[in-house]
């Protein structure tokens, strides 16, 4: 084979593969960023996104026919702290409850956190999210609510120093 039918076989195959990966690429990030819910039986909507500021507030989503309140139970509301989380339902009843933690401005690895069901029908558990240092961080917080096998969620977006 000629020397310049080679370069240019090494050429395309390069050039494909390159392609190959960057879709593979957007692929993901298109799969990390879409939520796949299935709603609880009974609920006819979606609960939409919420902006939360912590500091000030619980957060709060709703929609005709349920409400989900999402607080931290702490007076220090920041990065590399364990911060405890309290989930509050209402119009649903999910036997279990986990909080997905996404970095919106960087993958900031697995952070899931499994809730546990208090008595008075709370959910609470704790977690130190990174961050860092001097600059705020985005975060998702997915919470994940599933009865029998249907799943609903609800995101919250919010931001630590």
């Amino acid at each position: 084979m000629p020397k310049s039918s080679t370069n240019l076989t090494l050429k395309l195959v390069s050039t494909f593969l390159l392609i190959a990966l960057l879709g593979a690429i957007w692929w993901f990030a298109k799969a990390q960023t879409t939520p796949n819910v299935t709603h609880i039986s009974g609920t006819n909507q979606a609960l939409p996104t919420v902006e939360c500021d912590f500091k000030q507030q619980l957060c709060r989503s709703s929609n005709a026919s349920s409400q989900v309140d999402l607080s931290i139970d702490s007076q220090q509301i920041k990065s590399f702290i364990a911060l405890p989380f309290k989930l509050k339902i209402d119009g649903l009843n999910p036997d279990t409850v986990s909080i997905d933690f996404q970095g919106i401005e960087m993958f900031m690895g697995a952070n899931l956190l499994q809730l546990e069901k208090q008595a008075d029908n709370s959910f609470t558990g704790t977690i130190t999210l990174a961050g860092h240092a001097g600059h705020h961080m985005t975060w998702r917080a997915v919470v994940k609510m599933t009865e029998a096998a249907n799943s609903q969620e609800v995101h919250f977006v919010f931001k630590l120093m």
